[in-house]
């Protein structure tokens, strides 16, 4: 009678536990197994780094992996062309940055995991290249020969499904030409080596109306000259006209210092913002300032080896950019959907900004979202071209020229 007890007694406690796992007990922090198994994304449950190494990876899944601190804007963009072909995505990336995803809609398609600090997976990368080798690609946002050894550990380097973004194609090539010969570097700008696919996607954005009070937005970045742009203000202003301009970044170029006294009420710095934050600003301006200057021998390699992510941005809130015309070509920018402009007429082409009709500005948002199309279409195109062994038919070719 006693064993018989026990039996039934054992039976089931071992039931309750089963039952507790499949429905109610949390694994780890803030994720259950339900959660991983019918994931939909949202700011409330974003999983943990324990989580990812345990969860189930779906078939036909890509991993997108960000290992510093620094263009996750690109991220959404990259998400959607995998999600358009057909793939489930997998996010990781640092804790504090995924507000750059939150621009998506739910999808069932999409998970996103962070990490606390890159030695946690840095120091001990084999239970993460294990997970890695379960997904049909690797793709890594940020190429960095300085993280080689990372990349080669987590088996994205040599693999032939590592795919890795080149934000300057001449720094990541360090990391060896053999990846240029795979056909495995992905470049957000149109250059001389690499595959060009550009995230340009930060959710689904409408056209907006011209304010009536002109809003120009522009990023304070290191090694760039404001002079130029300050005296444009200080004239505007003079002829009294109405429009503030709007500041994000936190370098000491552009900054509350540098704007004598009697122009600050024009500006709005911002300095530095969540992802969020700074979306939502740009949703309410009028116009992208491209500070590149031809003068400054560091904005060359944005011709030839570097983009700009100002342009992205444009693109995908449909702003017309404000360039200079030796680099509008190599972000097929025109007339018809941006103002480009000299180092002698910057502030006609600033005036010309202010002074537009909503009936005009209208006009150039509709040629810049024709543009957006066409860079989304070759874009994706030239992504299916590269996973050769899903799209074995693609003849898409690789480079677009202007």
């Amino acid at each position: 009678m006693g064993i018989q007890r026990k039996r039934y007694t054992f039976l089931i406690v071992s039931f309750v536990i089963t039952v507790c796992l499949i429905i109610n007990i949390k694994l780890f922090k803030g994720i259950s197994i339900a959660d991983i198994n019918n994931y939909q994304y949202g700011s409330k449950n974003v999983n943990n780094l324990k989580t990812f190494l345990n969860c189930r990876v779906k078939e036909n899944t890509v991993i997108i992996f960000e290992p510093n601190t620094h263009h996750q804007e690109c991220i959404p963009g990259f998400a959607k062309y995998f999600i358009d072909l057909g793939f489930n995505v997998d996010i990781l990336l640092n804790k504090g940055y995924e507000d750059a995803l939150f621009s998506f809609y739910p999808d069932e398609k999409l998970r996103v995991f962070t990490f606390d600090n890159l030695p946690q997976i840095r120091e001990n990368p084999r239970p993460y290249k294990e997970k890695f080798e379960k997904y049909e690609y690797i793709f890594i946002n940020s190429g960095d020969p300085d993280k080689k050894d990372l990349f080669e550990n987590l088996g994205a380097l040599y693999s032939k499904n590592g795919l890795i973004v080149g934000h300057d194609i001449g720094w990541v090539g360090r990391m060896g030409q053999f990846l240029y010969d795979e056909g495995r570097i992905i470049t957000i700008g149109n250059f001389s080596k690499g595959i060009q696919v550009v995230p340009q996607y930060f959710g689904e954005r409408e056209m907006r109306t011209k304010n009536s009070k002109t809003r120009f937005f522009i990023t304070s970045t290191w090694d760039r000259d404001y002079e130029y742009f300050l005296d444009a203000v200080r004239e505007l202003k003079e002829e009294g006209l109405d429009f503030e301009v709007i500041v994000v970044g936190y370098t000491n170029t552009l900054n509350e210092e540098k704007v004598a006294e009697d122009l600050k009420s024009i500006f709005n710095f911002k300095y530095k913002l969540s992802f969020n934050k700074m979306f939502e600003e740009i949703e309410n301006t009028d116009y992208i300032i491209i500070t590149l200057d031809p003068r400054n021998k560091d904005a060359e390699t944005f011709k030839t080896s570097r983009a700009t992510g100002s342009t992205q941005i444009a693109h995908g809130f449909y702003k017309p950019p404000i360039i200079h015309e030796d680099f509008a070509p190599k972000y097929y920018l025109t007339g018809d959907n941006s103002l480009i402009y000299k180092e002698s007429n910057f502030t006609d082409v600033l005036r010309q900004a202010i002074k537009m009709t909503t009936e005009e500005y209208k006009e150039k948002q509709i040629n810049l979202k024709s543009l957006s199309e066409y860079i989304y279409s070759f874009s994706i195109e030239n992504l299916k071209s590269v996973l050769n062994h899903k799209f074995e038919n693609s003849t898409i070719p690789i480079n677009n020229e202007v």
